[in-house]
């Protein structure tokens, strides 16, 4: 599994770069990725990514979730929590 997160230079995404991080700690097993929102251009056509920050969670190949937005960490867990049972 995958968490896709492409982010910018604003606050926004500086706070969701934390609350990723928490994330990582907890959940060692998933492969967390955080990407240059406004820089990679082909990665923004492949998910369709049209706000910055957006989280795109990704099972074999396939989106399980996506958030778009500063998303809080609960919201996180629960998407996670339900991928992995």
């Amino acid at each position: 599994m995958k968490v896709l997160c492409f982010l910018d230079d604003t606050g926004v995404s500086e706070i969701q770069v934390s609350i990723i991080k928490e994330l990582q700690k907890k959940y060692k097993k998933i492969e967390f990725s955080l990407i240059d929102g406004k820089n990679d251009g082909e990665l923004n056509r492949k998910y369709n990514i049209k706000e910055l920050p957006s989280i795109i969670i990704e099972d074999e190949g396939i989106v399980k979730a996506r958030f778009s937005g500063l998303t809080q960490k609960i919201f996180l867990e629960r998407a996670l929590e339900q991928l992995i049972k």
